[in-house]
């Protein structure tokens, strides 16, 4: 067996066991790219239109599609009635040109999450990851992390290092068909240290050419489109500015990029909400803190699960858009 088949081998028996079942009543589910695939970004690996059109006509048909609040507070109750909400994070444009017509068509509520280092040019390394991705082999990006890794920061080598043979115990994630070396490399350099990582892909960058203002232009929304989403009606939130893993910053870190983030809010919608999405899912107790103290109410996370009485509001779990395509494949 070769070595990409294993790869996918394992991934089938990771998945033998889904997360998402009917039995859940109150549910919030979480989307990210909502567009067909594209040659120029074959690293982006997104919800598929159609995939994503057949999920919000069955959450419609089996839930009320409401606020994360709704859903956190008829799990609080022990609510009998079937709550989902629906959210979408990193304010893409295909957000606004691809989900919005369907969630539309469907009369289905929705929240944004939407870093607003976009609107001030920066491009979230995530993107940039997704299109090292498009650009390079993985074999041949772990090889260059690792040997960047241990020509620049020796003393940090063991812990950063990326395994290409097994999957890391921390990726539970499944967004690239098995293999499982995309999601241990998204791991490690979305942990790693700023310098490390921005050194790392600029350098991979300037190899290519690579112009971040027309990435930016072609990936995410603009303020206008921003407004309109809001004059819509659906909900907007904070995603932070520089869309960074916040469990990798302090406490004044995460309050200035906070703030940065509310100023936009405040320029561009006149709104302060009272929602947040942690990038990657990533929170930590430092975090949390910060967020109360700025009157923060809830908070998402990306823990695969049903919302229970039980769970922190400002770390609330989500099931992810695989989970609800591998239930729906197995009603077949």
């Amino acid at each position: 067996m070769v070595k990409g088949e294993t790869y996918v081998k394992k991934f089938k028996e990771e998945m033998n066991n889904m997360a998402f079942s009917k039995k859940d009543k109150h549910i919030i589910v979480n989307y990210h790219y909502i567009r067909d695939p594209s040659p120029d970004f074959s690293g982006i690996h997104p919800c598929l239109i159609d995939e994503f059109e057949r999920q919000i006509k069955f959450l419609t048909e089996n839930y009320k599609v409401a606020s994360i609040e709704d859903v956190y507070k008829a799990a609080e109750e022990k609510n009998e009635e079937r709550l989902c909400a629906i959210t979408l994070d990193d304010g893409t444009k295909d957000h606004y040109s691809n989900a919005l017509p369907i969630l539309e068509k469907y009369k289905a509520t929705a929240v944004f999450f939407v870093p607003t280092g976009i609107f001030e040019g920066i491009l979230p390394y995530t993107q940039k990851i997704h299109v090292l991705l498009s650009k390079f082999d993985i074999a041949e990006i772990i090889d260059n992390f690792n040997d960047f890794l241990k020509n620049n920061f020796s003393e940090i080598y063991e812990k950063f290092f990326i395994p290409e043979d097994e999957r890391l115990s921390d990726t539970k994630r499944h967004d690239y068909g098995g293999d499982f070396r995309i999601d241990n490399f998204k791991e490690k350099i979305t942990s790693s240290p700023k310098n490390l990582r921005e050194d790392f892909i600029k350098n991979f960058f300037d190899k290519v050419n690579i112009s971040e203002k027309d990435l930016i232009k072609e990936l995410f929304i603009d303020e206008n489109e921003m407004i309109d989403m809001d004059k819509k009606g659906f909900l907007i939130g904070y995603h932070t500015h520089y869309h960074n893993a916040i469990d990798t910053l302090n406490e004044k870190e995460i309050e200035e990029d906070l703030n940065k983030s509310k100023e936009y809010f405040k320029r561009i919608l006149n709104k302060d909400p009272d929602f947040f999405s942690y990038p990657y899912g990533r929170s930590s107790e430092t975090a949390i803190k910060v967020l109360k103290e700025n009157g923060i109410r809830y908070a998402v996370t990306i823990e695969r699960k049903g919302v229970s009485k039980n769970d922190n509001p400002l770390k609330i779990p989500r099931y992810d858009v695989n989970d609800i395509k591998d239930f729906l494949n197995s009603q077949r």
